[in-house]
């Protein structure tokens, strides 16, 4: 479950994840805006045209690492509270 405000661009592609043992996917997500999970991500997978940022706090805060444009599961941190597509 997310929570974020609008946005005019987006990713191209599909972006997923689990939360609660539930596979949650984003399909052409927004740019620019951080993304916020209610309880801890897991299971990270990116396969938009776009690098995604992923943090370990909500708000796009704490420490942070990067996923590259389609690389899949590649980069991906053992779990994340927030994240956001850079434009």
């Amino acid at each position: 479950m997310l929570a974020a405000a609008g946005s005019a661009s987006a990713a191209v592609g599909f972006f997923s994840y689990s939360e609660q043992s539930v596979r949650q996917i984003l399909s052409d997500p927004p740019d620019g805006r951080c993304l916020t999970l209610v309880t801890p991500g897991r299971d990270f997978r990116n396969f938009t045209d776009t690098t995604v940022e992923l943090f370990s706090l909500p708000g796009c805060h704490g420490e942070h690492t990067y996923m590259n444009p389609h690389s899949g599961l590649v980069g991906a941190p053992s779990w994340a509270r927030s994240f956001v597509f850079l434009p």
